[in-house]
């Protein structure tokens, strides 16, 4: 008798062990004690039970991370070292590539354990816990909502507009409701730029507060006396955080590319294909830089100043490189050729951006408006600098150099 109860325990263990086995496979169990710096995230999603999850981020070491689970009845499990809370985005489909993806979204990680809910087609709606970063996120985006109503809305009034041109051709009415209509996207525009100013503003030891101002600056929404006494006001973490280091990146560049310092380097490819760097002009040439693209009026209309100018000093030793911040080549190409620019250097930012991966020309050069003239001498210190047009500013520039 003793034996068959012996047995019997013996099979109720490893049944009981069995079905525990079964039960993590289904649901992931966190540990209770996580490693330094260490972060695990164990969630569902509701309506779908198979497939993938990806999680791309920036670990510990500053490295991307493409981290991808498979799906156990919907059940999955994230794990991974980060140094601080970090903006982390979460896609339901690895064959993703639309920006508005219904299964996609963007969420705060923290070296911490949390629990995610997630529902297949609306990952917007994440519900993530146990990351205090998150909470502020959320707390963002529940401010921002009636934003994203709008838009929706414009969205709509855009593809009616469109859907009138392609039935009934376009005319005055429908050029005079796409004035209309870009005038509520500006004043969207406005309204979301002044909920996340108010954020940032007012939540310096957020991390959602650098986030926020590289975004906005990197809209051109923000002046630079705003976003350096906001960058200022942070508290150190987020001010030592990868956006706060990029937002401190962006600052230097503004103060650097002023008159009286050096030029910051380039090195870039030529319409031509010719690869080339500023640092070949030194001790041999003036050079002016030209920012500037096909759609923008006034670049045009200072090409034609700029031909002047190149006849008149370009065998004095001027170099001009015009930089387009045009991302169609083709377009460009011809912009070029009927301006009859050609004679001098050409490129395209995106072909600087190649070699200099680490910044962008516009960041690099502090560009803020089109065009943007800025002129150096031989030892490449700048001389002259103006944002729009200025003729005559222009002018004496050159001719006090007295080539």
């Amino acid at each position: 008798m003793m034996r068959r109860i012996i047995v019997f325990v013996l099979l109720m263990h490893f049944f009981c062990r069995a079905q525990v086995s079964a039960q993590k496979d289904v649901q992931p169990k966190k540990p209770s004690i996580l490693a330094k710096n260490e972060f695990v995230i164990t969630g569902k999603i509701i309506g779908r039970d198979t497939g993938n999850l990806v999680l791309l981020y920036y670990d510990k070491t500053g490295k991307f991370v493409k981290d991808t689970t498979v799906l156990n009845q919907g059940a999955f499990i994230f794990k991974g070292l980060i140094s601080e809370p970090t903006r982390a985005q979460l896609i339901g489909d690895l064959k993703a590539t639309r920006m508005n993806d219904p299964n996609k979204t963007d969420v705060f990680l923290e070296p911490a354990s949390m629990q995610l809910e997630l529902i297949e087609g609306s990952f917007l709606k994440a519900k993530l816990s146990g990351s205090k970063t998150q909470t502020e996120f959320d707390a963002f985006h529940q401010t921002e909502e009636r934003c994203r109503f709008i838009s929706d809305s414009l969205k709509v009034e855009r593809a009616e507009i469109l859907e009138t041109i392609k039935n009934q051709g376009k005319s005055a009415e429908t050029d005079k409701r796409f004035s209309n209509l870009n005038a509520k996207y500006a004043a969207l525009n406005n309204k979301k730029n002044k909920v996340a100013i108010d954020f940032f503003t007012t939540h310096p030891d957020s991390y959602v507060s650098p986030l926020l101002m590289w975004d906005a600056d990197d809209k051109d929404q923000l002046t630079y006396e705003l976003i350096k006494s906001s960058y200022n006001k942070l508290s150190d973490g987020p001010k030592n955080s990868l956006y706060g280091k990029l937002i401190d990146k962006k600052i230097k560049a503004k103060e650097g590319v002023v008159v009286g310092n050096a030029l910051p380097g380039l090195v870039a490819r030529d319409m031509n294909g010719k690869v080339f760097s500023l640092e070949q002009f030194k001790d041999k040439n003036y050079v002016l830089l030209d920012f500037w693209h096909e759609a923008c009026g006034p670049c045009r209309v200072q090409s034609k100043q700029l031909k002047k100018l190149y006849g008149l000093y370009q065998a004095k030793g001027l170099e001009i490189i015009s930089i387009s911040w045009d991302s169609d080549e083709t377009i460009w190409k011809k912009a070029v050729k009927e301006d009859g620019i050609g004679a001098w250097y050409n490129m395209m930012m995106k072909d600087a951006e190649v070699s200099n991966g680490e910044t962008s020309v516009t960041t690099r050069f502090n560009i803020q408006a089109f065009p943007t003239i800025i002129l150096v001498d031989k030892k490449g210190i700048i001389l002259y600098r103006n944002d729009g047009i200025d003729e005559k500013g222009l002018d004496a520039a050159l001719a006090s150099l007295r080539l």
